[in-house]
């Protein structure tokens, strides 16, 4: 096998990235005999820029709904330089820190606390059971490195970290997003500031990172995006004490969004189960939100 000196290895491994994914997939073509000693030094290249990525978060196959999927690189060489793609590509994407305090502690058993990182001017280490190897555990938010313990039953916050999928502006200026979680099924609005959420620069070193293809990602892109569009449904129909009509409006067969609702005519209103009055009250409350959508009604 041909060994490579450390300087050079890494410098290859730091040439493995989404924009050199097409040219390096061709050299590892001409790279495909085992025996060839270019296949072997490429391949352990590969195999430590994988390690150093840290592990892959979960993702939602929603035309699965049996459950999550992973993308896990198995040790070829197409699987990992496909990996890699995918953490670069969503290296770019926001990043959601939510902190949940756990009042009751973590039982019986104390927590180990270690890997402490500064996170945006907060520290963030990974606490595990005493008798789980170094290296598990999961990321909690402490007072300073010197926290290397959290005693039976006393309290802590817990922090996990989701990837924006989906950002939308409410009427104010606000922003809502879309995260996507790797420990729950689907996206969850978020506003930042509340439930303990705020946007970050990055995650710990040690927290998993997201691992989708393209594909895998524009689907939990077009389910965010229908997620959004029913949320501003909701809040529109809760506006007017109107949300019996939710289950109608978003159904598959119907999918009218609030950029549709103008264009309803009185026929089409009706043939939705809608009277005459709780149209009228839906929209006034739409031309109250969304003025622009009417200004060419007004002309």
């Amino acid at each position: 096998m041909l060994r490579l000196p450390r300087a050079a290895h890494y410098s290859i491994c730091d040439l493995l990235c989404a924009r050199e994914l097409a040219r390096l997939s061709g050299t590892a073509s001409q790279w495909s005999r085992k025996d060839d000693p270019r296949h072997a030094a490429f391949f352990a290249c590969l195999a430590d820029r994988v390690a150093r990525a840290r592990g892959v978060a979960a993702f939602i196959d929603y035309d699965r709904p049996w459950g999550t999927m992973y993308l896990v690189p198995e040790k070829t060489i197409s699987s990992m330089l496909n990996y890699l793609e995918a953490v670069e590509r969503l290296g770019n994407t926001k990043i959601v820190e939510q902190t949940t305090h756990m009042r009751c502690g973590a039982g019986f058993d104390p927590l180990t606390v270690d890997g402490h990182e500064d996170i945006d001017g907060r520290v963030v280490a990974r606490a595990r059971l005493e008798e789980k190897p170094p290296g598990s555990g999961h990321a909690i938010l402490v007072a300073g490195q010197h926290v290397t313990r959290i005693e039976p039953h006393e309290p802590y916050d817990a922090v996990s970290y989701g990837t924006v999928v989906h950002e939308t502006k409410l009427p104010g200026g606000e922003t809502t997003y879309y995260v996507a979680w790797p420990d729950i099924t689907g996206v969850r609005q978020e506003m930042m500031g509340e439930n303990g959420c705020r946007v970050v620069t990055k995650r710990p070193s040690w927290e998993p990172r997201p691992a989708w293809s393209p594909a895998q990602q524009k689907e939990i892109e077009k389910h965010a995006r229908r997620v959004a569009r029913q949320d501003e449904v909701a809040d529109l129909l809760f506006e007017v004490s109107l949300l019996r009509y939710f289950d109608v409006f978003t159904r598959p067969e119907n999918e009218i969004d609030v950029v549709a609702m103008p264009a309803l005519t009185r026929k089409e209103w009706a043939d939705l189960g809608v009277p005459l009055g709780d149209e009228v009250r839906i929209k006034q409350a739409h031309r109250y939100r969304y003025p622009e959508m009417w200004a060419c009604e007004a002309r």
